[in-house]
């Protein structure tokens, strides 16, 4: 009985060391990270990559001079950070970020606030699952879900972390874009199968609403460059080539929205996706892609005045992420394995001059 006891005290005790040590080495792994992006941010660096996994709780955060580089890399306890279309947000010197645990699980109801400057991790706990897109302002953090044709837009108090939100049915959000006291949001309705630009305050009160119309029944991927938000649009044409309607049934389109007038206007329109909208010098630049058609995936490049199409960029593979740092275009580019590409702009002419792989999934890339 006595030498049973001792077995039991042992194996307890054996236990409790366990679980500290882990604690011990968790702490660790989190100074060390956070140590590592405040040295990134001291050294500097151009341009910054989250790559991520889907069956395991570890990302990365990877620092790249303009030449692609590494300047500093650090590691995350956060599993599935990768959306393809609902891509980090960079606020203040913060980026936001949405874990989505495990793949088959999606377990990890939170947002995630990570200071670059500090490396301090803040996570906002959602009792939502699902979560998508993010928006921050200097108050709260702006989440939406969407599950069962029903969509939240959930707001979270910064200090208190107390969330309050609202709720349509029938209905998808389909993504989030925040300015000073503004909240924009893209409503799809079914089963009509339209969408509109909800304006909001920062209480979710509607202040207005605009239907995208002409422009299609889906907006996504929104930037607010010189007060005009910028996005993008698909619209189901009006003969399919598909029972099912697929990338090439729709007409697709990059949309101007000027707040202070209500005025959507037409950018640009292709039979290709279009994302990312980027300015530089008297040219808009958006990204072109086709997943199946290596030849249209392009970099567009736009006179800002005549809006006219004046140069196609080959990319090789379709464009998921990317940003413009100097004159440089950084592009995340392919699948598994994945390239971060940085070219250099001459006029409307692109160079490739540096490449790096990885076989990470990638969430998005964010500046300095």
């Amino acid at each position: 009985m006595f030498r049973i006891g001792i077995v039991k005290l042992g194996t307890l005790l054996c236990g409790v060391m366990a679980v500290v040590c882990a604690l011990l080495l968790s702490g660790c792994g989190a100074q060390q990270s956070q140590s590592e992006i405040a040295t990134a941010w001291e050294t500097g660096y151009a341009i910054g990559m989250v790559e991520t996994r889907m069956n395991e709780r570890i990302s990365f955060i990877k620092f790249y001079d303009e030449d692609l580089n590494l300047v500093e890399s650090a590691t995350l306890p956060y599993a599935d950070l990768e959306n393809e279309w609902y891509k980090p947000v960079r606020f203040g010197d913060s980026l936001y970020i949405i874990p989505q645990g495990y793949r088959q699980v999606k377990n990890d109801r939170m947002a995630l606030e990570l200071n670059l400057r500090t490396g301090e991790r803040i996570e906002y706990h959602i009792d939502r699952p699902s979560i998508q897109s993010i928006a921050a302002t200097n108050d709260y953090i702006f989440t939406m879900d969407n599950i069962n044709a029903t969509t939240h837009i959930t707001r979270s108090d910064r200090l208190t972390h107390e969330t309050i939100d609202i709720e349509q049915e029938k209905s998808l959000y389909n993504a989030l874009y925040a300015q000073g006291d503004i909240l924009y949001a893209f409503l799809q309705v079914f089963p009509e199968n339209y969408t509109d630009l909800i304006v909001y305050d920062l209480d979710l009160n509607e202040l207005a609403r605009y239907p995208l119309g002409a422009f299609g029944e889906i907006g996504m991927l929104s930037d607010m460059i010189d007060g005009q938000l910028y996005f993008s649009t698909s619209r189901l044409k009006d003969v399919q080539t598909n029972s099912y309607p697929g990338l090439s049934d729709y007409d697709h389109y990059i949309v101007r929205f000027t707040p202070e007038t209500g005025l959507m206007e037409e950018v640009v329109t292709s039979d290709y996706s279009l994302e990312d909208v980027h300015m530089y010098g008297d040219y808009i630049i958006v990204m072109q892609r086709d997943v199946n058609f290596p030849e249209y995936n392009q970099a567009l490049f736009l006179d800002k005045e005549t809006l006219e199409i004046v140069a196609q960029q080959p990319l090789d593979y379709h464009p998921r992420h990317s940003l413009i740092v100097g004159d440089r275009l950084y592009v995340v580019v392919g699948s598994y394995p994945t390239y971060l590409r940085a070219y250099k702009i001459e006029g409307t002419v692109l160079e490739l001059v540096a490449e790096v792989t990885t076989d990470e999934f990638v969430s998005g890339l964010f500046l300095h």
